[in-house]
């Protein structure tokens, strides 16, 4: 059965096969190490999922039994989640969100096609790697900021092809979906309030600019880009040139 670890949101796993264990986020993580840093041993594995802790075979095989169970075995009878002796352990046929995101980016973001970016950010559903516990997922920093910045440079760049060719749909889908993740992108804040400008929605520019003042002022002064953009559109000047 196909399996796919979601990481581009919330974190899971759909298709799983065997019954979710009672206590599945420990066993969650440990697929997600897994998927993310494949060649890791087991002591490198302990290291992350138990930091600091002395970690016994015994300890490690309840969440490892877990994730085994949970997830079943591929068509031809492998577990998913298997022990390979020396190697340490391996996921076999397990793909995830983020795996099919960068497959569909074949070339750098502003080379892509857009229908490769618009499927792109249809994969994310919210912060990457969100929904978990905040004790844990601490070795996956250095991905999350990787996806975060993949996913805000797509979106940028979807937002001003949107943008040039008067697409207001997708430019608005553009935006929300990359101040979901990235939410002090500056860049993408200024596409915000030219889709509200463009909006048939009365009293949504208004309600942009409250939301980008309330995130970004606390963090200092705003770029000379984003307050020239906000003087014109308080001027009521034509949106043509926007």
């Amino acid at each position: 059965m196909s399996l796919t670890l979601r990481l581009l949101g919330p974190v899971r796993i759909d298709g799983a096969a065997g019954a979710r264990p009672r206590a599945p986020e420990r066993a969650l993580e440990l697929v997600a190490f897994l998927h993310l840093h494949p060649w890791h041993n087991s002591q490198l594995l302990d290291e992350a999922l138990w930091p600091g802790k002395r970690v016994t075979a015994a300890a490690r095989n309840v969440p490892m039994n877990s994730a085994r169970s949970w997830l079943g075995t591929t068509t031809d009878g492998r577990p998913h989640v298997a022990f390979i002796a020396q190697d340490g352990y391996r996921l076999h046929e397990v793909s995830s969100d983020w795996q099919q995101l960068q497959q569909l980016l074949t070339h750098p973001v502003r080379e892509s096609p857009t229908p490769a970016l618009t499927a792109a950010l249809d994969l994310v559903t919210g912060q990457p790697l969100s929904g978990v516990n905040p004790v844990r997922y601490r070795w996956a920093e250095v991905d999350r900021q990787q996806m975060i910045t993949t996913i805000g440079d797509i979106a940028l760049e979807l937002a001003g092809r949107s943008h040039q060719q008067a697409d207001h749909r997708t430019l608005a889908l553009a935006v929300a979906k990359g101040l979901q993740v990235e939410p002090n992108n500056e860049a993408l804040w200024r596409h915000a309030l030219i889709s509200a400008a463009h909006s048939a929605q009365p009293g949504r520019l208004e309600q942009v600019r409250a939301h980008l003042h309330a995130t970004l002022d606390p963090l200092g002064e705003l770029e000379d880009a984003t307050v020239e953009l906000l003087e014109r559109l308080k001027s009521g000047r034509s949106l043509r040139a926007l």
